[in-house]
């Protein structure tokens, strides 16, 4: 696999909906970067002064990530597999603009940093294409 670019669609296990690149410097050794967009929910308070109401804020999300693939399928087969694990960190920035004046409420503006530790399995159907969930 080493030298092989791999772009990707995915989620990740922290909530991240984005696109991954993925590139392996050695033939079991990869390493990417995936950016995209995520929502956090939080509770807010009513007139009454209760949790009641819920406000969703959107999030951009970017960050590096680490593959080792311990384990890798017969790529001259049509369907093969490759398991491993990495890490990723993800650092998340809220994008709603509304505490512009107020900079001591964050919920609205979040910055968030995430360390994942996925275990992960690559499904090849064919050469070029694979699927592969997350777990972690």
């Amino acid at each position: 696999m080493k030298g092989r670019v791999g772009l990707m669609g995915t989620r990740t296990v922290s909530g991240l909906n984005g696109i991954g690149v993925r590139y392996y410097v050695v033939d079991k050794l990869s390493l990417g970067l995936t950016a995209g967009f995520a929502t956090f929910t939080h509770k807010e308070p009513d007139d009454n002064g209760e949790f009641t109401q819920n406000n969703t804020v959107g999030l951009l999300g970017v960050g590096p990530q680490v593959f080792f693939w311990p384990v890798q399928g017969d790529r001259n087969k049509q369907v093969s597999a490759d398991f491993g694990f990495g890490a990723r960190t993800l650092l998340y920035m809220g994008f709603t603009g509304i505490n512009d004046d107020d900079a001591t409420d964050t919920l609205n503006d979040p910055i968030e940093i995430d360390i994942e530790l996925p275990l992960t399995t690559q499904l090849f159907i064919g050469k070029h294409v694979a699927i592969a969930p997350e777990f972690g």
